[in-house]
């Protein structure tokens, strides 16, 4: 194999020695699917999937090195009611935790994977879709995963959205339920972002709230709360997203800008509002007096504003609204930092929106 895995797992257990009991809630074939650090890549695009003969097979692509796609399969079994194995016959063993509907990566002794990274060997139900991306610029061609991910239990269910695809749902034991992904406004309640999808299943609609969120299976914490209703039933749990530039979906709250001293009085719309929605690659907002909408590009490290921008044509007091409207065109750098979002140009920040609540 042309690159290591940080995981790679060098047991020595055999597979006749250890006859465990099948995993509990896992529903046969299972793939599981997920992004994985790796030691000199991008990261590890893993796909894994089982089968009810004890078989697997094994898919990964190590993001930034190559397009290859590096299979292998094998048998594997179960260390104990909730551990399985992978018996490999280039690299030993590797171990995983059945848990919360999830496979959890384990180390070379099946201990979990402590620091900084733990959360990211977690393996959710679903597939990389070939460990390939379709190539837009609003999709998440680099990593191989969904735009956003979330999960919950009671039942356990998984849920993907990738801005140039749609979105896809599953619940144990059922079928998947998939549709595009068209973002619904929520005037009300400008800080929830809602989406919904028409599907053979029925209407489907998904919450996304930037709200902290723990996961009650495992006691992991999240950025964002969710919610799906399909059928009349709703199902919460907690998400993520996966990529620089999908963490600029939603809304935003102008905080500062070059040449505007951040007064409020007298706005009559109180600050002026962003909101970004990757899945079309159309921004719309409002001034604190116009309303306005128009296209827009992202990359990993850019966001570029055509100009143009459609707009109201109410008359407003001060030049707030010329300035923010002479702005939203040309290219900027872009960086996050916690809840900001910082818009630059030649390294200065020229624009700084928070993140609307």
């Amino acid at each position: 194999m042309r690159y290591i895995l940080i995981f790679v797992l060098l047991g020595s257990i055999s597979c006749s020695e250890h006859r465990g009991n099948m995993p509990a809630g896992i529903q046969f074939p299972a793939t599981y699917a997920g992004m994985v650090p790796c030691a000199d890549c991008v990261g590890i695009k893993y796909e894994l999937t089982l089968e009810v003969n004890k078989t697997f097979t094994e898919k990964m692509v190590y993001a930034g090195k190559s397009d290859e796609v590096l299979h292998q399969s094998g048998k594997w079994f179960m260390l104990n009611d909730s551990v399985l194995a992978l018996q490999k016959d280039q690299e030993g063993m590797r171990y995983f935790m059945a848990e919360g509907g999830n496979l959890i990566m384990l180390d070379r002794q099946a201990k979990r994977i402590t620091g900084n990274t733990a959360g990211l060997y977690v393996l959710r139900p679903g597939h990389l879709g070939g460990l390939k991306a379709p190539e837009s610029l609003i999709s998440s061609k680099e990593s191989g995963l969904a735009d956003f991910q979330a999960s919950g239990n009671e039942p356990f269910w998984n849920l993907e959205i990738d801005f140039a695809r749609g979105m896809w749902f599953r619940q144990m034991g059922e079928m998947e339920v998939k549709g595009s992904a068209k973002m619904i406004p929520a005037d009300a309640d400008p800080g929830t972002i809602r989406y919904q999808a028409e599907t053979t299943s029925g209407t489907l609609e998904v919450q996304l709230r930037h709200i902290d969120c723990t996961d009650n299976s495992n006691g992991q914490s999240f950025p964002i709360t969710v919610e799906v209703l399909l059928n009349g039933k709703i199902y919460s749990g907690c998400g993520q997203y996966n990529n620089h530039r999908a963490r600029t979906n939603g809304s935003w709250e102008l905080l500062s800008m070059d040449g505007w001293d951040g007064a409020t009085e007298g706005l009559h719309k109180g600050r002026p509002m962003l909101l970004l929605d990757l899945a079309t690659g159309v921004m719309s907002g409002h001034t604190s007096c116009n309303q306005f909408s128009g296209g827009f590009t992202i990359t990993d490290t850019v966001i570029s504003f055509p100009g143009n921008l459609a707009m109201t044509k109410m008359a407003c007091p001060g030049t707030l609204e010329q300035l923010m409207v002479q702005q939203l065109q040309g290219d900027y750098t872009y960086v996050m930092r916690d809840r900001q979002l910082e818009l630059l140009r030649d390294g200065l920040v020229v624009m700084t929106f928070v993140r609307y609540q």
